[in-house]
């Protein structure tokens, strides 16, 4: 199966208390395994980013 991964399911699988986490970060697993082909476009990239590094949480997500 292929799967798109997006903004919606990349954040919450690497947020830990976010409520989608662990939903969100199996599918990713399974994606790193080889179950599933996972695939994530340049735009959805550069979304997460900026979601990320924006988010009120504290310590603050670095770039890296």
């Amino acid at each position: 199966m292929k799967v798109l991964f997006d903004t919606s399911a990349v954040v919450p699988a690497i947020i830990v208390n976010h409520p989608q986490h662990s939903i969100c970060f199996s599918r990713l697993q399974s994606a790193k395994s080889g179950q599933i082909q996972g695939f994530i476009s340049t735009h959805s990239l550069a979304e997460t980013y900026s979601v990320i590094t924006r988010l009120p949480v504290q310590p603050r997500i670095s770039p890296q």
